[in-house]
């Protein structure tokens, strides 16, 4: 069967051809390419610090491969506490699409850690498996967390969201790599805009 050679994205097109195709990616065999199955096997504990090598993270198991979610290469982020603001280049918010509800990563890990530019580590946690929309809760709720003693003027708290003005928008994340302690980490080292 052709499908199975397909890759996400061409499989997300697939589904817009007709109900039958659609249904046909229903089947199990398609879960893993599709982000939708999740692994107890595999967990942040297994992978071992190191970068990206082929098509993915190497954990100790010759036969996986941790995936990052192709969603992420293809939203704008901005440091906004509205969930609706992360959108793909077409503007439509992620949030809205059936890739908020995919696994972020394949096989899908309990725990991740997003590092934006100059602010601490976000740690995402799930033990059924961290997914695209947990991801994407964590980031807006540290754009509208209260920084610790950083006041307005008028005495009013300053959000993460607020110390960052107009310069606050990033398209996907620099580069992954998996840290000592076996955590996958997401990093955006600069704002685009």
């Amino acid at each position: 069967m052709i499908f199975a050679e397909l890759e996400y994205s061409d499989l997300k097109v697939c589904t817009m051809v007709s109900k039958s195709v659609s249904s046909l990616l229903d089947y199990q065999c398609f879960d893993r390419v599709l982000f939708r199955r999740f692994s107890p096997r595999v967990n942040c504990k297994r992978i071992r610090p190191g970068s990206v090598s082929g098509s993915g993270y190497h954990p100790d198991d010759e036969d996986v491969w941790v995936k990052i979610h192709p969603a992420f290469s293809m939203m704008s982020y901005c440091c906004s506490p509205d969930i609706e603001d992360p959108c793909f280049y077409n503007n439509q918010p992620v949030i809205e699409t059936s890739a908020a509800t995919e696994y972020a990563t394949m096989p899908a890990l309990q725990r991740l850690k997003i590092k934006i530019y100059g602010y601490p580590a976000i740690i995402v946690k799930n033990k059924a498996g961290v997914t695209v929309r947990k991801v994407l809760k964590a980031l807006v709720k540290h754009f509208g967390r209260k920084i610790p003693g950083v006041m307005f003027p008028d005495g009013s708290p300053a959000t993460y969201q607020d110390v960052q003005g107009d310069h606050n928008g990033w398209v996907g994340f620099d580069y992954q790599y998996i840290d000592d302690d076996g955590t996958l980490v997401l990093v955006a080292d600069s704002f685009d805009s």
